[in-house]
């Protein structure tokens, strides 16, 4: 997932929202609704799926340690 992701979805719509709102196109709640939309996932939603990435791609080495008579 990694940064990228927050670029390309949230990034981008906040960042022509910002544009479009200084340059009076477009409504004005809905742009500036996207634009804190857009920081509530920055600061809430992404932290917390980089932190689940990174325990899932952590490997299963201790799971799989574990004989089959312990489940």
């Amino acid at each position: 997932m990694g940064n990228g992701l927050w670029r390309l979805v949230d990034g981008q719509g906040a960042l022509a929202a910002k544009t479009d709102l200084a340059a009076g196109k477009g409504d004005p709640a809905f742009l500036r609704a996207k634009i804190v939309t857009a920081r509530f996932y920055g600061e809430h939603i992404l932290p917390r799926a980089l932190a689940l990435e990174a325990a899932t791609t952590a490997g299963a080495g201790t799971l799989m340690a574990m004989a089959d008579e312990s489940f």
